[in-house]
């Protein structure tokens, strides 16, 4: 079961070890860093561009007892993306594909003007027969092309047993992998 699915600091995070690991900035143009989400608050708040982020992001607290009305809870949501492939390049046509998705939304802010950068993180897929986990990441939804990535669980340190056979279990990783060739 994906522990992402129902706890808003897994979700926090996944969008700190996404936003953290650096694929971002392979893609871009200009330079970009990981938003702290317990300092962004404030300037969703005073911003009127980014109401609609503070809401997705933040919901009320039931309770009075607390000094800040709002609680980060970031929830599931669906969203419709669209890529588009082109096949070819003597072809110049394109495809266009729509995918709707569940995802949560983390951001990124542009370090010259400042600006708040959202990308979108999918549900958990386990696409090796429960060896590795995968989310796709949506760097975006009102951009004409945008890009779609796949971000894995990070590695696993077998290190607490004096005798483990790094040979063996390759070999029965092996066992359960399936190409896609086949």
């Amino acid at each position: 079961m994906d522990p992402a699915l129902y706890d808003s600091s897994t979700r926090l995070q996944i969008c700190d070890d996404i936003g953290s690991s650096g694929i971002f900035a392979r893609y871009r143009k200009y330079p970009i860093r990981m938003v702290d989400m317990t300092d962004i608050y404030d300037e969703l708040q005073r911003v009127p561009k980014y109401a609609h982020i503070l809401h997705q992001l933040y919901a009320p607290r039931n309770s009075q007892d607390s000094q800040d009305p709002y609680a980060y809870t970031n929830p599931y949501t669906i969203c419709r993306f669209t890529s588009t492939i082109f096949p070819s390049k003597i072809n110049k046509k394109h495809i266009h594909l729509y995918k709707k998705e569940y995802v949560f939304m983390c951001l990124l802010k542009r370090e010259d003007t400042h600006e708040i950068i959202p990308f979108y993180v999918s549900k958990a897929y386990d696409v090796h027969y429960e060896l590795d986990v995968h989310r796709f990441v949506f760097t975006g939804l009102d951009s004409k092309y945008p890009d779609v990535m796949l971000a894995e669980r990070s590695a696993r340190a077998f290190t607490t047993m004096a005798d483990f056979n790094v040979e063996l279990h390759y070999l029965e990783m092996r066992t359960r992998y399936h190409s896609s060739m086949e």
